[in-house]
């Protein structure tokens, strides 16, 4: 996803579907797909597609396109001229089989036939003018035939109704859950669309601290039935998180197939509300500035007992001054470049050349993300990022989910000792604002390190284990 769309490109493609158009089938495989699982409908790359192949594949009859990048599953229906079309192409995907699943977007899409957070491979026949398409589990199962009247497609349908049913299930629970307060209760409402039982349990980490109303933390949910769970979590001065999690079973007389549907974190908020100063500007060299003589505005969870940073927190500076909100960070837990995975070493990061990733445990393209969510609308989430070569990214995302591009911003990124340090410089115009917003103003920030390949080995100063845009990841900083 780094090649144009357009220009020779586009030529070589129409090219060649017109020296195959007499095939009875012809089928393409890229990256980023045209019609994402896992990201918005309006991706840049995406929306590339759209405009420059998807004519090309509808002028030409193409049969199916193998999409990727998203690791979600999915089909879609026959899609022509940006419709629903029987003579249309079917999307395939996307890309999920040697890598975890990720969450669909949220709500349904108009072009999706199926979709869900699956593992899987696509099996292809081809006989004469016939192609049948098959969605295979990581466990072997078909539990997807296309065409629909194809041998097989019935068992899989039946399968389908196994495997998809975490995407299916009701879960209600209220907004922002996955981010409540101690000293709060929430609300489940669960309902079992399968025609077979449900086993739900709940588990919770650490074990105390929590009250179950009724009192029973493991459900038998029959066929269509529907049960409300009331779930009160007490205070502990000793704790700053508990988690709950919902698990899900089912026996569909093929063996047991769990899931994880839900995640609820439960933060002692004011822990992490911290103050932003209007502090003398630092040098923009990458450079420790002197402000790191004094505590950090954020060190959020990743701390000792004694309060002082763990070794894969991150210390956050963020101040107020003229020209825009500064946001310093040292990050630590630096050693990714050791990344060899001891049972298949030929999946290892091996793209990066053993002289830059001897004794060095930064790669050039390894960048720190500044996520930032200011309380004026409708800018909605802004995501920075700076990589250790110097390169930086902008994306800003309004309230209608749309990537805005262009800012002011400027970064540095460097060493300090075994951290990496980075430093963001965001004029106030880019934040919707003409200087510093009013005193008692809280915004939510989050700071991340990632990689291009963009694998969850990242060190944050909230939780260190989840994806890098949850909720909960995001602590208040308050201006003065």
């Amino acid at each position: 996803h780094v090649a144009r769309h357009d220009g020779a490109q586009a030529e070589w493609l129409e090219t060649e579907l017109q020296r195959c158009r007499q095939v009875p089938n012809r089928v393409a495989a890229y990256h980023v797909p045209l019609y994402p699982t896992a990201r918005s409908f309006h991706y840049e790359f995406s929306v590339r597609g759209r405009t420059h192949w998807a004519p090309l594949f509808d002028r030409y009859g193409l049969t199916a396109a193998f999409e990727h990048h998203d690791h979600a599953f999915k089909r879609t229906w026959p899609i022509r001229n940006g419709q629903r079309d029987p003579s249309g192409t079917v999307y395939l995907g996307d890309g999920c089989f040697g890598m975890p699943h990720r969450p669909l977007t949220e709500g349904s899409q108009w072009y999706q036939a199926k979709a869900a957070s699956l593992q899987h491979f696509w099996s292809v026949e081809v006989a004469g003018d016939q192609i049948h398409c098959r969605a295979i589990s990581k466990t072997g199962e078909v539990f997807d035939v296309y065409p629909p009247d194809a041998p097989g497609a019935a068992e899989a349908e039946q399968m389908w109704a196994v495997l998809a049913w975490p995407e299916s299930i009701d879960e209600a629970i209220p907004e922002q859950v996955a981010n409540r307060r101690l000293d709060s209760t929430i609300t489940w409402t669960l309902l079992n669309p399968l025609a077979t039982d449900l086993e739900v349990a709940f588990e919770i980490s650490p074990a105390t601290g929590i009250r179950f109303e009724p009192d029973r933390q493991k459900l038998t949910l029959a066929p269509g039935t529907e049960v409300v769970v009331n779930v009160a979590v007490t205070s502990d001065e000793a704790r700053n998180r508990l988690n709950v999690h919902t698990l899900w079973r089912v026996d569909a007389g093929r063996g047991a197939y769990e899931t994880v549907h839900t995640s609820v974190m439960f933060f002692r908020r004011e822990a992490v509300v911290e103050t932003v100063r209007g502090l003398a500007a630092p040098p923009m060299d990458g450079s420790v500035p002197a402000l790191a003589a004094t505590p950090p505005n954020l060190t959020g969870f990743a701390q000792r007992a004694d309060g002082q940073p763990a070794a894969q927190g991150t210390d956050v500076w963020v101040t107020a001054i003229p020209a825009g909100l500064h946001v310093y960070a040292i990050c630590h837990d630096a050693d990714m470049a050791n990344r060899v995975s001891p049972t298949t070493p030929e999946n290892s990061f091996t793209f990066h050349t053993p002289e830059l990733e001897a004794g060095n445990p930064f790669w050039n393209d390894d960048n720190v993300e500044l996520f930032l969510i200011p309380q004026t609308e409708p800018l909605g989430a802004l995501q920075y990022a700076v990589t250790l070569g110097g390169a930086t990214y902008v994306d800003r995302k309004s309230a209608a989910g749309e990537h805005l591009r262009g800012s002011g911003m400027r970064a540095n990124s460097s060493r300090f000792e075994d951290r990496w340090t980075a430093e963001f410089l965001i004029p106030w115009s880019d934040l919707g604002q003409q200087g510093p917003p009013p005193p008692g103003t809280v915004w939510r920030l989050d700071i991340a390190r990632t990689h291009t390949l963009n694998q969850s080995d990242i060190s944050r100063w909230a939780n260190p284990t989840a994806s890098n845009h949850a909720a909960e990841h995001f602590g208040y900083i308050k201006f003065e």
